[in-house]
């Protein structure tokens, strides 16, 4: 039995051919997010191919991470193997592509005793608990398995040990592993795709930060408050869309739910006509502060829940409720009383802060330091501006 996993149901649908026979195999297609299917199928395969797209967004990184490669193993019978595309194949690797082959490599580490590089039209990694080796057109031949490609006259087990042993030197074993909570392999990924531009693009997105951070650096204290609120805000949601890819797997419909709870906290924040004194709004940053420390505290428990409704729900919670504050204070400080002036900063704020905040944290905070020491960082960031408008 072949059981293939797809998860758009109109791509099925195209490529299906019901002329087409398979005698001796039944070919079972399942229209499931492969995340999702490992966790849930109570099936066995002696083999699992994983031939994903590259995780270069947060969207992929799950099929890459340690905590997938032990539910895939799972799905292993005993002595099983799992092979996975692990980037494309070159003559040259650069220092950036050893990063990333390094930490998927080493996630693999954590859950297969032994794993095997092969070098063909892409670099693929070979997982088993079994031991592997790279003869593979004599080992085709020795099990009398009649095909077009996999064979001597196209193979030669030579060329492919040496291409795999270069690759073991390129490994580091040293190198943190990829992880749901820490896409270390987005990060790398990204680099990599920096570094194909040349160092050029440095200088621009150093730029670009300074002057994203013009607005708090030399705003009034509203500006500043609704900056910090705004980049919270951006934070907040790239957290809460990580959490949901690594509980509930495939996740397109729910990030559009997501973003439309954020749209409608902004709203309701923006439309409430609460009498609360001013001296109590200017408070805002400080409960943003104390939000994100109690996210960093609860973000482990919705990753430890695995899957079901509950890690949803509480991910759309996260991001409501800082909404609703950003929101209502930007209705606060753009008021009737407002000079034009004042509503264009404050606006310039929101957009600025909100920006760096998708930036910074997206590409440099998750994958470094995780989702709960970016909760810890963000909680930080609303105490300094909560601080820096008491003092200046």
């Amino acid at each position: 039995t072949v059981t293939y996993l797809e998860r758009d149901p109109e791509l099925i649908a195209l490529t299906s051919d019901s002329t087409m026979e398979y005698p001796g195999v039944e070919i079972r297609i399942e229209n499931d997010d492969a995340f999702s299917y490992t966790r849930k199928t109570d099936s066995k395969y002696d083999v699992i191919i994983s031939l994903l797209a590259e995780p270069d967004n947060i969207v992929t990184n799950r099929f890459y991470t340690s905590e997938f490669f032990l539910d895939v193993k799972e799905v292993l019978r005993p002595g099983g193997i799992f092979m996975l595309k692990a980037g494309n194949s070159s003559s040259y690797i650069s220092d950036e592509e050893s990063a990333f082959i390094s930490t998927v490599y080493n996630s693999l580490d954590g859950a297969f005793k032994n794993i095997l590089p092969i070098k063909g039209e892409s670099i693929y990694l070979v997982s088993s608990d079994s031991s592997l080796r790279t003869e593979i057109a004599y080992l085709a031949g020795e099990k009398d398995l009649e095909n077009t490609y996999v064979n001597p006259y196209y193979l030669n087990d030579e060329i492919i040990r040496y291409n795999s042993k270069q690759l073991y030197e390129i490994i580091d074993r040293n190198m943190p592993g990829n992880h749901l909570d820490r896409p270390r392999a987005v990060f790398y990924k990204q680099r990599y795709q920096l570094s194909k531009a040349g160092t050029n693009r440095l200088p621009a997105i150093i730029i670009i930060s300074i002057l994203l951070l013009f607005p708090f650096i030399t705003g009034s204290k509203g500006a500043r408050t609704m900056y910090s609120a705004s980049l919270n805000l951006a934070g907040t949601e790239i957290l809460a869309l990580i959490l949901i890819q690594s509980t509930a797997g495939n996740f397109y419909q729910l990030a559009g739910l997501l973003i439309a709870t954020v749209m409608g906290g902004l709203a309701a924040g923006s439309s409430a006509k609460l009498k609360i004194r001013d001296k109590y709004v200017e408070l805002t940053p400080l409960i943003l502060a104390l939000l994100a420390l109690s996210f960093s505290i609860l973000s482990p428990a919705i990753l430890a829940i695995q899957s079901g409704s509950i890690p949803v729900i509480l991910s759309f919670t996260l991001v409501l409720v800082p909404a609703i504050l950003a929101g209502y204070y930007y209705r606060r400080k753009t008021g009737k009383d407002a000079s034009p002036s004042t509503i264009a900063n404050i606006y310039f704020a929101d957009l600025s802060g909100a920006a760096l905040g998708f930036m910074i944290i997206a590409g440099i905070l998750v994958p470094i330091y995780g989702i709960k020491s970016t909760f810890f960082i963000l909680a930080f960031l609303n105490f300094a501006s909560y601080i820096t408008n008491q003092v200046i």
